[in-house]
């Protein structure tokens, strides 16, 4: 922890562009949060294409901004935080306003046959899929509890929504998941 306190203060010491040794010290975050941010990404998203375009610029955006992370919390709540917010930037863009209402109607033209339904509930990650499910203030609560491990008072900070909140989300988002596995016949 002091070693990255320390590494936290000497990106704090940047003029314009990041030095060398801050591009180091990126990098490694990068490499060590892409996954959680591109799982976070996708779980808000639920496309591969636009989760990996958001990657992307959660990092730029990270890069540009590196002088600006206080060290107050988390490296990686601090790029989460990025994530949420670019996702919600992207939601808002008339970009997808466009491509969500084509995407609509091509799933209605496609599908499944029973073999690949049935294929699909009995797959391991039956219970993320209903997660994804749900409406985004659910979800967004149960992945940042069940997938990133965050503390009730943790996610009430990083969403700045008030802790009562946070908690009354997590019990209802729990509840609707087992609704909707008992509605599958599920135990």
């Amino acid at each position: 922890m002091p070693q990255q306190l320390e590494q936290i203060s000497n990106c704090r010491n940047l003029e314009n562009r990041p030095s060398t040794k801050d591009e180091a010290l990126f990098r490694s975050w990068m490499e060590q949060h892409r996954r959680e941010v591109w799982s976070y990404a996708y779980g808000l998203t639920r496309k591969h294409d636009v989760a990996d375009d958001i990657t992307q610029d959660v990092f730029l955006k990270a890069y540009r901004r590196i002088a600006s992370f206080r060290g107050d919390g988390s490296v990686r709540a601090w790029l989460l935080t990025i994530t949420r917010n670019t996702v919600f930037d992207y939601r808002r863009s008339s970009y997808f306003r466009k491509v969500t209402v084509v995407d609509r109607i091509e799933t209605e033209k496609a599908h499944t046959s029973a073999e690949e339904e049935y294929l699909r509930r009995e797959d391991s990650r039956e219970m993320f899929g209903k997660i994804l499910e749900m409406p985004l203030p659910f979800r967004d609560v149960l992945l940042l509890k069940a997938k990133y491990e965050l503390k009730p008072g943790e996610i009430a900070s990083y969403l700045k929504l008030p802790l009562t909140t946070i908690k009354t989300r997590l019990h209802r988002a729990r509840k609707e998941a087992v609704r909707r596995l008992q509605v599958e016949g599920r135990p």
